[in-house]
């Protein structure tokens, strides 16, 4: 990521901006996580900006993190190009034209600028959307003012996207339009995430709250109202945000509780197998075993110094050291039945 700021920031101090060079600037790096993970930071209610680059005001670098089926509203760019590169998962945009009422505003201020403009009924209808197009992993996506007005979401209702955006040059307000009657508003809420010590803290503090005092944090709801939900769709819904909770973990680089406790039971699991296994056990060798000792042949022993092994070679039934008491005192007691009856 640093390599690319870099490039970035000497190729805008030039006077002259060619901006399809800048988009193959941004379609030449190849997303890698540990690039940017440390910029990412993801919010429960809404997608969230993270400034990587101030640009010294030519320009404004950012990371954007989007919850699954998170979107934005549509908006302009303030006369702002704007570059889009997905990082991580799909974006979706979809384009609309300007509503009828802003453009006939624009040919106006064209004609004459000095005459002062007569205020006018605006005229209400939908927007009309001019296209739609989905971006995956490493697709670069381009707009201004002068394509038109644009919607940006993650079509994804199980795994969060993480996206680059460019603008340059920065702007701090745009304005937001209602797709039902194109209505504009002024939106100031363009608010970035910085990572300073103090900031994080308070963070990591207020997450620390929620837990000891068990608040909840609800999703925006997406599903119609008075529907009820089975345990079937709950069951499939909880699933599906804990595999999505994984996966921002996963940007975020923390280690999930799922991964570690998964990693201590294979570890419970090896020791297991190495304290059932008799080949592993002190004093004795893989090779042999109770059945050589048995009926006799090679039987494995280490040696006294810790120097390798020694082979000892035994006949069939003959006891040594491998044999148990028991076995040694009968034979003791054959020898002496026989000995008393050869002198008889």
């Amino acid at each position: 990521m640093d390599k690319l700021v870099l490039k970035i920031r000497e190729f805008l101090d030039e006077n002259e901006v060619n901006f399809g060079e800048v988009q193959r600037i941004l379609e030449e790096y190849k997303s890698e996580p540990k690039d940017w993970r440390q910029f990412t930071h993801f919010d429960e209610h809404k997608y969230t900006r993270n400034l990587v680059d101030a640009g010294n005001g030519k320009y404004n670098l950012m990371i954007l993190c989007w919850g699954p089926g998170m979107g934005s509203s549509i908006h302009d760019h303030s006369a702002a190009q704007c570059f889009v590169k997905v990082l991580d998962g799909q974006l979706l945009e979809t384009r609309f034209a300007w509503p009828k009422k802003e453009e006939e505003e624009k040919e106006e201020k064209k004609e004459d600028e000095k005459e002062e403009e007569e205020e006018k009924e605006e005229e209400e209808g939908p927007m009309r959307a001019t296209g739609t197009e989905l971006f995956k992993t490493n697709g670069v996506s381009y707009i201004s003012d002068k394509i038109g007005l644009h919607r940006m979401e993650n079509p994804s209702h199980a795994d969060p996207t993480v996206t680059l955006h460019l603008y340059i040059p920065p702007y701090s307000q745009c304005y937001s339009f209602d797709q039902r009657t194109g209505r504009k508003q002024q939106s100031t809420s363009l608010k970035m995430f910085r990572r300073s010590p103090a900031l994080f803290a308070m963070f990591l503090l207020l997450l620390i709250v929620f837990q000891l005092f068990g608040v909840g944090i609800v999703q925006g709801s997406k599903r119609s109202k008075g529907r009820a939900r089975t345990k079937e769709s709950e069951g499939i819904s909880n699933r599906g945000k804990e595999s999505a909770k994984e996966k921002v973990d996963e940007l975020e680089g923390k280690k999930t509780q799922k991964k570690e406790e998964e990693e201590q039971k294979e570890e419970e699991e090896k020791e297991k197998a190495k304290k059932e296994d008799p080949s592993t056990r002190e004093g004795m060798a893989p090779t042999g075993g109770r059945r050589a000792r048995r009926e006799g042949g090679e039987v494995k022993k280490p040696r006294e110094d810790g120097q390798g092994t020694v082979t000892l070679r035994r006949a069939p039934g003959e006891l040594g050291e491998i044999g148990t008491k028991k076995k040694q005192r009968e034979e003791k007691k054959r020898r002496i039945r026989r000995r008393h009856h050869s002198e008889k």
